[in-house]
């Protein structure tokens, strides 16, 4: 009898924590790494927050909360969404977890039963289809093409929804591709989802506060009729910069979130007490820092593009939100390195990128869409100069 489950046979690993843990590595070897893989802010958490959790510390506050997380960053979520969203939720329609991503997993093992299908547009999330599995559902997945701005048309989604999907995943801004749904873009799946009652709409909104050019649409308040099957999951990461101190939350039906405390309940301890108080602190305090991080990151996506679009067989559009940059290289695979090696597929693009120039990117065959690969800016300008124009160069070297 094999010491681990046969269901996990065929489970795969997250390629983005693979491409991180592959950079790690030959950095350890003593390799100079420009380390483009990973979704981490480069900024400092607020000072303001650092000071909440270390006088939580000082102050004795490190012992347990209620599960779902402590009454006071409850009412803090409460008021996010009021102020910039223009949603009034109860607190009992409220849930805090241990980071955004494993609270998007609860939801999902909230509400599928096994053999459920869950509708997630690509390219997407490296994680989205592997929570699905895991909850004994099936991730049916949706081709949005480049000339769709990688976004869920009506007609896709009329085309794809069945008897057995119970689930659609919106993830605006997106991760791989930072695309944003319009109001209008919103708008237009609404009826279609209408004529479907019992599909519940999960919005990953983890990069709200990153937005360029565009305004920020909330899925709940721009789809007030669906609310009542609507779960809306965000957090403290992306935007605060508070990675590290894993809190995320979560917002809906009571019926959802009242089973999704007994799954918390029976399966994971409290947030921690600390990362609780000092997001309160995020939440609550000065909001400057938001708009001044948002330019910087503006700031860095064109200098990433204007680079990378010189390069040749290498096509990026400009993304209207989140921190990457979905690049196309189609153009460039089956071309051959300076090695005699022909580039057959992305994961073989990306690869060559990282022996020939020592930069670490995502390949997009792991977002469930062949032919590009992601390029994070959430780093200084300077590697990020250096990191493209690298990548410009190994193009280049091609023939």
């Amino acid at each position: 009898m094999a010491l681990t489950a046969s269901r996990w046979d065929d489970l795969e690993g997250s390629k983005i924590g693979e491409a991180y843990e592959l950079a790690l590595e030959l950095k350890a070897q003593g390799r100079q790494i420009f380390d483009l893989t990973t979704g981490e802010p480069d900024f400092a958490s607020p000072e303001h927050a650092n000071a909440a959790g270390k006088a939580a510390i000082d102050n004795g506050q490190t012992k347990y909360t209620p599960t779902d997380g402590d009454m006071a960053l409850k009412e803090s979520v409460q008021l996010k969404y009021r102020r910039d969203n223009g949603l009034e939720f109860d607190i009992n329609q409220i849930c805090i977890g241990s980071g955004a991503k494993p609270l998007l997993y609860y939801v999902l093992l909230t509400i599928l039963d096994i053999g459920d299908e869950v509708i997630v547009p690509t390219p997407a999330w490296t994680s989205f289809p592997g929570m699905v599995e895991l909850a004994g559902a099936v991730p049916k997945l949706v081709s949005c093409t480049r000339e769709q701005g990688y976004k869920l048309t009506p007609q896709a989604l009329e085309t794809t929804l069945g008897e057995r999907t119970k689930a659609i995943i919106i993830n605006t801004p997106s991760n791989p591709t930072g695309a944003v749904y319009s109001r209008t873009e919103l708008e237009a799946l609404e009826p279609i989802l209408s004529a479907y009652p019992d599909v519940v709409i999960v919005a990953d909104e983890i990069y709200e506060y990153l937005v360029y050019d565009v305004e920020f649409a909330s899925v709940a308040a721009t789809l007030p009729s669906l609310a009542h099957r609507i779960v809306s999951v965000n957090g403290a990461s992306k935007g605060y910069a508070m990675t590290g101190w894993r809190i995320g939350y979560a917002a809906g039906p009571v019926l959802i979130m009242d089973t999704l405390r007994k799954l918390l309940s029976q399966s994971a301890g409290n947030p921690t007490t600390m990362s609780q108080l000092a997001t309160i602190a995020a939440i609550e305090g000065p909001q400057d820092l938001l708009a001044e991080r948002s330019e910087l990151y503006r700031r860095r996506r064109d200098l990433a593009v204007q680079i990378l679009n010189q390069a040749p067989g290498l096509h990026v559009d400009p993304p209207d939100g989140a921190f990457y940059l979905y690049v196309d290289c189609s153009e460039a695979l089956g071309s051959q390195t300076p090695d005699g090696k022909v580039l057959e597929d992305d994961a073989a693009f990306c690869q060559y990128l990282l022996e020939s120039e020592g930069v670490a990117t995502v390949p997009s065959v792991g977002f469930y869409a062949p032919g590009g690969f992601r390029v994070s800016y959430a780093c200084d300008e300077e590697t990020l100069r250096e990191a493209c124009q690298r990548i410009a160069r190994a193009c280049n070297h091609l023939r």
